[in-house]
């Protein structure tokens, strides 16, 4: 049994380049490599059983031949971007590009996802829907269009807020089967990525009318059932992973001493410790905490929690 750990890389980078900017290492730009390597390692220490995969937008989206639409709200502001807006972010993608291509590589990393036309999401999206079906799967993210993702096998860990969603908690918040959410997020659009939904219906109407909850005599339920032809377009954007998506192979990684201190000196990163690997108190006591009782300790070997008896997998 293999765990992915998944990450919206896209994400990661966006959220390094902004917290730790004008970061530089030989007149080379490094805020984005510093901040994504160190995310790696508190992970590796968080999930030391997991294989990465990461996973990055490349290119122009193909939704966008569908919808012209598509994150226009995102093309305009880049638009009207002035000068010192532009060179940051032209810096941002030189960053991400070496990451992809040269950084994450040479640390010994083999799970490198892009394709072009499709968006991280769908990579994501892909690993976890194809994966082996002995196989879990813990999604990096802050991204809501990925809780679609959700099941027995695959969790979500939010590193900006610290916490996992998983498919019991989103159905016990929410009253619906992780798949319904992308009827939620159609019938409510993503003003994100410039998808209009049904006007003045946002998502807990949404995901009330799916319910059953919502009274008929209601305009919001009115305008509900004759937007039909949106709601059945809008899917088509919001559901993971779009057509055309590759199925990637994952490959266990080889990030060794060597090339991860190579690395480390490259980009003058030496608050990294100097070695990948972190030793484990419990190979068969997983440090995450379960989500009946808050214990630290599910077991692998018994695919249970020890301490309560839950046998739910995360």
């Amino acid at each position: 049994m293999t765990h992915l750990i998944v990450c919206d890389t896209n994400y990661l980078c966006h959220r390094a380049f902004h917290a730790i900017p004008g970061l530089s290492h030989q007149d080379v730009p490094t805020s984005v490599p510093f901040g994504l390597f160190s995310e790696i390692e508190r992970l590796h220490d968080k999930f030391p059983d997991g294989t990465f995969v990461f996973c990055f937008d490349r290119g122009k989206p193909l939704r966008m031949e569908i919808s012209s639409g598509y994150k226009g709200a995102r093309r305009q502001k880049r638009k009207e971007a002035d000068e010192e807006e532009k060179e940051a972010r032209k810096s941002l993608r030189e960053q991400i590009k070496r990451l992809a291509e040269e950084l994450l590589p040479g640390a010994g990393f083999k799970n490198i996802l892009f394709q072009r036309g499709y968006e991280a999401d769908d990579l994501v999206a892909a690993v976890c829907l194809r994966k082996n079906r002995e196989d879990r799967a813990t999604i990096i993210a802050a991204d809501q269009d990925l809780w679609q993702l959700l099941s027995s096998k695959v969790r979500i860990w939010n590193p900006s807020k610290k916490e996992f969603l998983t498919a019991k908690k989103f159905q016990s918040e929410w009253g619906l089967e992780p798949l319904q959410w992308t009827d939620v997020k159609a019938l409510a659009g993503c003003s994100s990525d410039s998808v209009e939904g049904v006007p003045r219906v946002g998502e807990k109407t949404a995901a009330k009318f799916l319910r059953g909850e919502l009274n008929p005599s209601t305009k919001a339920y009115e305008k509900i059932v004759m937007s039909t032809e949106l709601w059945k377009f809008n899917k088509k954007l919001v559901c993971l992973p779009f057509d055309g998506t590759t199925i990637p192979e994952i490959l266990p990684d080889e990030v060794t001493k060597e090339k991860w201190r190579d690395i480390r000196d490259q980009i003058g990163m030496t608050s990294l410790r100097e070695s990948f690997s972190s030793p484990r108190r419990n190979e068969d006591i997983c440090e995450d905490p379960c989500i009946d009782c808050g214990k630290k300790s599910w077991s692998k070997k018994e695919m249970k929690c020890l301490s309560c008896g839950s046998e739910i997998p995360f």
